[in-house]
């Protein structure tokens, strides 16, 4: 897939912008900060994922002293031409080829799976950072690869913050019904989250030669590299969250189940996440998007947009090049304040003064 064209206006900190894109290669940004470098690419994924990479509501999306702010895009998906607009105001409302719609109808009623793949700053914190990140990576990944995991990881999220409130509603008021109630929660919970577990730990067994073959492309090193998935529980998760129950009654919240797993990364057998060097755990970071995207390509037979954000900021020259060279050549978004020498780019644009 390809984005021909995209148009902006009253989105952030550019009041209005126009632009084409070659339709493969490397597309160069570049710009101070505050002149809206990231604010193109968080136009291009809200167009492909009717939703934004960066936190805040939908109020934060709109210029300041703007009531609303619009996207509107030419894309060419396999053979076929759309165009897909976004206006933001109270809500966030999509227009596939003319016609309103939610964003899931855009996947199951046109047959259409937009996909883009993101690199952030923030990223180079996946293997040090929190269990949260891993487990992240992994759920966004795979409701990219399958619409049915994406309604299953809901339907478990749902279940667990009821759950929760239960729980907590049983810390302020003891009801006759509390066990029957948190009965019917357990097994909800237990159902979707072993269908979870199960499609996580297919997704790494698929991911895994992928990863260990493009470290090996990014550092030009025959490392080891095994991955494994923690769970937080042993045998059935309904037996575990009985057995957990007492403890979960004390603190109001659900100790076991995916939303509580890690995925344990070993590099040369060492523990990446507390013994791996600070550029060992940046490289496999940058191993663990690539591995996703060139899957996604493998699994449709097409790449995914690739958008990548001031990498420069968290990332030698050496990697930023490692991971480029590695890539299909597709349409690949990257932004940077500075130009980098000696990089091949199909387009460059300049942003050089701020958009307000």
């Amino acid at each position: 897939m390809n984005i021909d064209e995209l148009s902006i206006e009253n989105l952030r900190n550019i009041s209005k912008g126009s632009w084409k894109f070659h339709n493969s290669g490397l597309i160069s940004i570049i710009g101070k900060n505050g002149t809206g470098k990231t604010t193109l690419l968080e136009a291009i994924y809200l167009v492909i994922n009717q939703s934004s990479f960066r936190p805040g509501n939908n109020s934060t999306l709109i210029k300041k002293g703007e009531e609303k702010a619009s996207i509107q895009s030419f894309i060419k998906y396999q053979g076929r031409d759309l165009t897909i607009n976004i206006d933001v105001g109270q809500k966030l409302l999509t227009t596939f080829n003319g016609n309103q719609v939610q964003p899931r109808t855009i996947t199951q009623k046109y047959n259409t799976n937009l996909r883009a793949t993101l690199f952030t700053p923030d990223d180079v914190n996946l293997i040090p950072g929190p269990p949260e990140k891993r487990r992240s990576y992994l759920d966004h990944l795979a409701s990219e690869m399958s619409l049915k995991y994406k309604d299953e990881l809901e339907r478990y999220e749902k279940a667990v913050v009821q759950r929760n409130r239960l729980l907590k509603q049983n810390q302020i008021k003891q009801d006759k019904d509390f066990e029957s109630s948190l009965s019917i929660w357990d097994e909800r919970v237990a159902l979707s989250g072993e269908r979870i577990v199960f499609e996580r730990i297919d997704l790494l067994e698929k991911l895994s030669p992928q990863i260990t073959q493009a470290y090996k492309e990014l550092t030009k090193k025959e490392d080891s590299i095994k991955i494994k998935y923690q769970k937080t529980w042993h045998n059935s998760l309904i037996t575990s969250l009985e057995t957990a129950k007492q403890e979960d009654l004390k603190k109001a919240t659900t100790s076991v189940g995916p939303h509580r797993d890690d995925i344990e990364i070993f590099l040369n057998q060492r523990d990446s996440r507390t013994q791996a060097s600070r550029g060992e755990q940046r490289s496999l970071a940058l191993t663990f998007i690539l591995a996703g995207h060139l899957l996604m390509t493998e699994e449709f037979g097409e790449a995914p947009v690739m958008l990548l954000d001031d990498i420069t900021s968290e990332l030698d020259t050496s990697r930023i090049f490692g991971l480029l060279e590695n890539l299909p050549k597709d349409q690949v978004f990257i932004t940077s304040a500075l130009k980098l020498p000696g990089l091949e780019v199909s387009q460059e644009i300049i942003m050089e003064t701020p958009f307000t």
